[in-house]
Formats: C-alpha cells, structure tokens, sequence
C-alpha cells in the first residue's frame, strides 16, 4: 500500500485527470495505466514487488524518465508496506548527503534526528544508500548492494484538487 494522499484524494484526483484526458485527447498526466502516482506536482511509481540493489534501482527509474524517489517536504513521506530504496546517498562524501536528481537535500538538513532511525546513519559496513523503514516510516543508511524495492520520482502537471 502506498499512501502519500488520503483515498478520498485519490479518487478525486483519478475523476480529474480522466476529466482532463476526455476534454483534451492528450497523455494522462503519469501516465497513470502504466502504474504512476499523481500527488502534487510530481509522479510517483512504486516498485515494491521489483528487486534491484540502488544502482540498478536509480537506472530504472532514470529510463522510466524519473529518479529514485527524492523528498522535498513532509507532504512527500511516510508510504506504507515494507523497506524501499530512495533516492539519497553519501558516496562522495560520508555523511554528506545528496538526492541522485541533483535537488537539494535541505530537508533531511533540518529534521535529521527525526528522519531517521535511532542510531542512523551508521556507517556499519560502509552503508552509502538511502532506505525508508515502511513500517516506522524512518530513514536508513543502508548497503548499496543489498536488493530491495523502490520508489520512482518524476515531475507531472500540477492538477488542483479544488479544480475538478
């Protein structure tokens, strides 16, 4: 299950965007058939069934046209079900973290303690990789070996929810 909206969000959302589709003959904003998630401005595909370690994670995502999942705000977190790569690392620089897409990670800046999970990011083994916790909702560094689902990232159309 993912719930970065409320369902009654997402009904609401679906109706508009089939709205919009019906006027105007042109691509789902996406591309919802094909598995994405319109929350905002941006497109969610979530890959839980679907086992990669982070590099081939992020290379998925990329040819989907996104990134793995970055977060910008307290909006964008907490899905819920199991354990998930994101999109942050500190492989250049330990504890210098960054999102793979480039966006500032100002977020994680100010909330650091909270985000994460007790005693994270460790380090143990080397962990350079991003991981959220689905059950807690917490941040993990984690190794970037390991193969986990993941969550893909990219810009939609913004669609009022007031709109429709």
């Amino acid at each position: 299950q993912f719930s970065l909206f409320s369902i009654a969000q997402y009904h609401k959302l679906q109706i508009c965007l089939r709205g919009l589709y019906n006027l105007y003959t042109h691509d789902i904003p996406c591309d919802l058939a094909n598995g994405w998630i319109q929350y905002h401005s941006n497109c969610y595909k979530l890959k839980a069934d679907t086992r990669r370690n982070w590099v081939g994670a992020r290379s998925d995502c990329v040819q989907e046209g996104g990134d793995l999942v970055s977060i910008a705000s307290a909006g964008e977190e907490h899905p819920t079900g199991i354990s998930l790569w994101m999109g942050g690392h500190d492989s250049v620089t330990e504890g210098g973290w960054e999102w793979s897409n480039g966006s500032p990670f100002r977020y994680i800046q100010q909330t650091t303690e909270y985000l994460f999970f007790t005693g994270n990011p460790d380090n143990f083994n080397g962990e350079d990789c991003l991981s959220i916790l689905i059950n807690n909702g917490y941040w993990n560094d984690d190794t970037c070996q390991q193969k986990r689902g993941y969550i893909c990232k990219r810009k939609g159309e913004i669609c009022c929810f007031n709109c429709c």
